[in-house]
Parts: structure tokens; sequence; C-alpha cells
């Protein structure tokens, strides 16, 4: 098997004289945990920019960003990175301006089962000025920049355009991000006691990735994509900054085409691998089809051909069944003529 590699350089990019690798009992306290996700899609047409915001909260009230090394793998199937920008007021990016890499072809197969590669962006943003107004707590995200990606020529038009990303974050005892010898995203915060002479203080980090979950924490892959935000690349300018699904619910989509002439594929999504039934009934509630098997975790779909269906109607609905939920019913229509 050909081994992944990404061509960068793994240096923590981090100088904000930082306690790096002091753990809460050397500090004599807990850590404030942090919050961090990707939020708000938004897809402008005419420049073919894909955009998601940065955003963060806190489990303690009125703390402040002070720095973070910025890293985050994404699709490269998909997507190409552009650059960052719509900082907050007195921040900005340290150091040179950020550049992505990308893995060979195997790369985000391996770790995300993304298609093909995968691509990694590594930088680093700083609290520039003395102060900043914006702050984060238990119920507020406070959003601090935003990222850009090209959409690649054969996505556009898509009208379930999710791609994956995903922060630097591997959840083990042992902390780390994904690649070897990387610390993954760090970060620390305003230092709120004036009495004392440091600048900012350290915090715990929880990347929240998008449209993907992670299943494994030790070994490749270590998660799988999934279309929890959605975003169709059809107008000038769209937006969606809510997850069509709960994906810690199975959910039934609609078939497409629909309506259909000779085959048909009926989508669903199940958060655990699960044994699933969907069933194909007439407009008199008959059971004509039933369609079964074990599927994996993630997005699956299965192919109804018109010969399924042979007993002279055109209308049809169908429900998907697992061992805790039964979906509501969606309606198939069949083109006979």
């Amino acid at each position: 098997m050909k081994l992944l590699t990404f061509k960068f350089n793994l240096t923590i990019l981090l100088v904000f004289g930082l306690a790096l690798g002091f753990g809460s009992e050397a500090l004599g306290q807990s850590l404030v945990n942090i919050q961090i996700r990707f939020a708000n899609p938004q897809f402008e047409k005419s420049s073919q920019t894909y955009s998601l915001d940065v955003e963060m909260r806190s489990n303690v009230a009125d703390e402040q960003l002070f720095g973070i090394n910025v890293r985050f793998f994404y699709d490269a199937a998909m997507l190409s990175f552009s650059h960052l920008d719509n900082f907050q007021q007195g921040y900005g990016i340290l150091g040179d301006t950020p550049k992505a890499f990308v893995g060979n072809s195997n790369s985000g197969s391996q770790m995300f089962k993304f298609y093909e590669a995968a691509g990694y962006v590594n930088t680093a943003v700083q609290l520039m000025e003395s102060k900043s107004s914006v702050a984060m707590g238990p119920n507020k995200w406070a959003k601090y920049f935003t990222a850009h990606f090209k959409v690649h020529e054969m996505e556009l038009g898509n009208e379930k355009f999710a791609p994956s990303v995903i922060w630097d974050v591997k959840s083990t005892p042992k902390g780390g991000g994904y690649l070897k010898g990387s610390d993954g995203v760090v970060l620390t915060l305003v230092e709120k006691d004036q009495a004392t002479l440091e600048e900012s203080v350290p915090a715990s980090v929880e990347g929240i990735p998008f449209n993907w979950v992670q299943t494994s924490k030790t070994s490749m892959p270590f998660g799988h994509p999934v279309r929890g935000t959605v975003l169709p690349l059809l107008n000038n300018k769209v937006s969606s900054g809510n997850p069509v699904f709960d994906i810690n619910k199975p959910q039934l989509l609609q078939n497409q085409p629909n309506p259909f002439f000779e085959h048909t594929k009926i989508e669903f999504y199940v958060p655990r691998s699960a044994e699933v039934k969907i069933s194909i009934l007439d407009v008199t509630g008959r059971i004509i089809r039933i369609l079964e098997g074990d599927y994996p975790a993630g997005y699956n779909a299965v192919q109804v051909d018109k010969d399924d269906l042979n007993n002279g109607a055109d209308v049809f609905f169908y429900l998907l069944e697992s061992e805790d939920y039964v979906s509501p019913m969606k309606k198939m229509l069949l083109i006979t003529k």
C-alpha cells in the first residue's frame, strides 16, 4: 500500500509566548475549553468561491481569543483552498500568507474516506492589538474570520454540495493532531488576571468537523464524510447555516430522479451501522417491494428498477425502518407512458 504523504513543515506556528505542553496540573488550574467550528456556508457563483465562517465558543463567559494555529484538512477532490479574510477587528494572520498543501492521491481516502487526496492548511491567527471587542461564552458563538475555497469545475451546479472540512484535532488521551508529530490545533486566550505578566493563557480545544464524523481515535480511516450541511450550487449567492438534518438520527431522502422511467435511487443516512428495511407500497397501502440489508454508518443509496414495481401503477410510497426508527412516508412517481 502506498503511504500517504504531505509535503510541508510540521513546525508549530504558534509564537505567542504560550506555555505549550503545559497540562492543567502544571498550571495549577483547569483549562478553559474552546469549541471551534466551520459555519454559515456561502457560494458566490461569479467567483466560484465557497466560504465558511470560523466560529468559537467557550465554557466560561467573556473569553477572548489571543492566538490560534489554524490547521485543518479538506476534500481536495472538491475544493482548493484560496485565502482567509473577514477578520474581526484587531486580528490578523501571523507570518506568511497561508498556503495549502495537498497529499498524494491516497491521503484523503486513507485518513478520512475522501474520494482521493486531502488538502491541508497550516497557518496562525493572532490578536495584533491590545484589545478586542469580540468575546465568546457558553451560549455565544463568536465569529473570528472566514475561510474561502475555489470549487472544482466538476462540482459546479451540484444540488447536494457538502464538502468535508476537518479541524486537525484528534481526540486522544495524549492529545495531538491527525498527522504523526503534529500537535494539531493549539489555542490561547487573553489573560484576564491583570496582576500577572502573561499576555495569554493556554486553553483546551475541541474541533467540530464540518460534514464529517469521527469513528476512530487511533487508526485510519479516522472517520467518513456525511451530508450534514448541504448547499446547492445553483443561485448567484446562496447561504445556509442550518443542517438539513440531524446527523445523530437516521434520515430518508427523496428518491432521485423523481418522476423516473427506468431506474431511480432511494438515498438514506444512518448515524451508525444498522440493519435497514425500505418498504415500497402502492396507493392502497399494500407492500409490493422490500429492500433490506446491513448498511455502514453514513450516506447510502439503493436502486429501484421499473420491473421491481411491475403492477401497472404509477404512484408509490416508501418508508425506512431501522431498529429504533420509522421514517415518514415519501411519494415516488413512475412514468408509465
